[in-house]
């Protein structure tokens, strides 16, 4: 059987009723490494221990319904991600998030509740070029827009956004430029800058969302509702942006370029040209002759000072017969 002994200092027994045992010991005189057992005792601390581990369960599943939040938008985003990483065609994608941008771009140029017949088509049109046409279409004219409602104007231009853009493709297409690539490339790079604010952003909302307790109102509640909104505020965000720079980008095919010849190249002439390359074919390969590295030869090593002056006085005797000889 196993026995477990609490100090006075512990922090369940003064979370729990540590005073008032203090006071015990107190009142009997009781000395500090005497033991209390009772079975009173020993339910109250069970009790404590439940509340305790109670509590903490509470905040583990708030943990946990905080993180699930998260989790969820998680799983949409890696796998709008994974799509384009595995190469996915994405074309039809993006042509869905054209006539929401023509209705924003609408909404800024002119003002939707009136009739189209009151609309300026100048202010339209440059509205229109600079976002989703190509500059010189004036595509809105004062006939057209006295036709028009809204919802025909809306369709109308709509439909002629996405007929300039896939002309745009055809023709870079025919230059041997894969626009897939492009599209899929943007989508990338937008999804990943926004995700990466958005985690930011509901790490800031986490931190201060506790205080809405004070107010009587659920803070995970709360937390999942304003979370929600800003991811959807973030997808619209992503699609805003990947429309825009897929319509108005530009994209030129450049030739390689041509290595340039060193300065002190003397120019040759076409004749001088066609000798050279005879005489480079027949001519073979130089090797470099083989140089054998240097290698400073040591001296032997004397035995003794004698040794030393012996050898000195005989390269004296050598070099006097070698002049005598000259």
């Amino acid at each position: 059987m196993s026995v477990f002994f609490l100090s006075l200092e512990d922090d369940l027994v003064l979370r729990f009723g540590g005073e008032r045992m203090k006071s015990l010991y107190a009142l009997f005189k009781i000395d500090e490494d005497t033991c209390l057992q009772s079975k009173m005792l020993s339910h109250g601390i069970e009790n404590a221990q439940k509340n305790i581990e109670g509590r903490n369960f509470g905040i583990r599943k708030n943990v946990l319904q905080y993180d699930d939040v998260m989790n969820k938008q998680r799983l949409v985003m890696y796998e709008e991600r994974m799509n384009v990483l595995r190469g996915a065609d994405v074309h039809a994608q993006v042509l869905k998030y054209i006539p929401d941008y023509v209705a924003e771009t609408l909404s800024s140029a002119v003002n939707v509740e009136d009739m189209p017949e009151l609309w300026n088509e100048a202010e339209l049109n440059a509205a229109l070029e600079a976002k989703v046409l190509p500059e010189g279409t004036n595509y809105v004219t004062r006939e057209r827009l006295m036709k028009w409602d809204y919802e025909l104007a809306l369709k109308k231009i709509t439909r002629k956004v996405e007929k300039e853009y896939e002309k745009k493709i055809e023709e870079l297409k025919e230059l041997g430029i894969d626009f897939g690539a492009v599209e899929r490339r943007v989508l990338l790079m937008t999804v990943d800058r926004n995700w990466i604010d958005h985690i930011d952003a509901m790490d800031q909302l986490r931190k201060g969302i506790s205080l809405r307790a004070y107010g009587q109102v659920d803070p995970i509640i709360s937390y999942k509702k304003e979370g929600f909104d800003m991811f959807d505020e973030m997808v619209a965000r992503i699609q805003r942006t990947v429309i825009s720079t897929l319509l108005k980008v530009k994209i030129e095919a450049r030739p390689a370029p041509v290595p340039m010849q060193t300065a002190n190249a003397a120019p040759m002439s076409a004749a001088n040209g066609a000798n050279a390359q005879a005489n480079a074919q027949n001519a073979q390969p130089v090797r470099p002759a083989s140089v054998r590295p240097f290698r400073r030869q040591m001296p032997a090593p004397l035995s003794s000072m004698s040794s030393f002056k012996s050898a000195q006085e005989n390269a004296q005797k050598s070099q006097e017969e070698n002049n005598e000889n000259k």
